[in-house]
């Protein structure tokens, strides 16, 4: 069994079982999380971690990860509302993760990944949306987009 957990830095929400089992619609339970409050973005990079954390809001944004070797792998999340937004993701090693959510209209998302282990979970949501994925060694895709 797997759980998705929205969380801000340091605080992570548990959830009893029954509650994942409800309804889809996840915007009562994010209210107070901030996930799109502020357009922002952060990253770690040492001996031990690669991880690049970045949230836009608006028009024409680009988010660009580069992302190689690290000890434990990489770990990205990128989360843009708007239209015209663009992410790009390279990541080079083993053990990655990319997590992408773009909601508007005509928003493209560009991945690769190389190495073994790593995993892509992607959604988009809305009209002429783009997705391209490379990915090779073991890997894992999760990809949803929906329209209007």
């Amino acid at each position: 069994m797997a759980a998705l957990i929205f969380a801000q830095a340091a605080n992570a929400q548990v959830m009893p079982e029954g509650d994942l089992t409800g309804s889809l619609d996840l915007e009562p339970k994010l209210e107070g999380v901030g996930l799109f409050s502020e357009s922002g973005s952060g990253s770690e990079s040492n001996a031990t971690s690669n991880i690049a954390d970045i949230r836009q809001v608006g028009s024409g944004n680009t988010a660009e990860v580069n992302q190689t070797s690290s000890a434990y792998g990489a770990f990205t999340t990128i989360a843009q509302i708007g239209m015209d937004n663009a992410a790009d993701v390279t990541q080079c090693a083993c053990s990655n993760f990319v997590d992408i959510v773009q909601d508007g209209t005509a928003n493209l998302s560009a991945i690769e990944q190389t190495g073994s282990g790593n995993v892509f979970v992607h959604r988009q949501y809305g009209d002429g949306l783009s997705l391209s994925v490379a990915q090779y060694g073991g890997a894992q895709i999760s990809v949803t987009q929906t329209g209007p």
